[in-house]
């Protein structure tokens, strides 16, 4: 329980560890919450301005996976020589 307060009537299941964060469906990775509670940890104290929550946490993981993959390579101009093991520049 996030809140400490005792759990009655309505609950919900809450990963501890989000999936989109590398969390599993263990049983040990389960939580049990109140719908006020589960909703501020899953979207953040003030979900109209994205302010934490899991729900950020997993979009920020998503643009840093994907800014990742768009680094653009540099490319070399080639080699127009080799070295041999004598130390002998060869042209290619």
């Amino acid at each position: 329980m996030a809140c400490g307060n005792r759990l009655y009537k309505e609950i919900e299941w809450d990963h501890i560890l989000p999936l989109g964060l590398g969390g599993t469906n263990a049983i040990d990775n389960w939580q049990a919450l109140h719908p006020e509670c589960h909703r501020r940890k899953t979207y953040g104290p003030n979900p109209s301005h994205a302010l934490g929550g899991d729900r950020h946490a997993i979009d920020k993981a998503r643009r840093l996976r994907s800014e990742k993959k768009k680094k653009k390579t540099i490319k070399s101009p080639g080699f127009t020589q080799w070295r041999r093991f004598n130390g002998e520049m060869v042209k290619r």
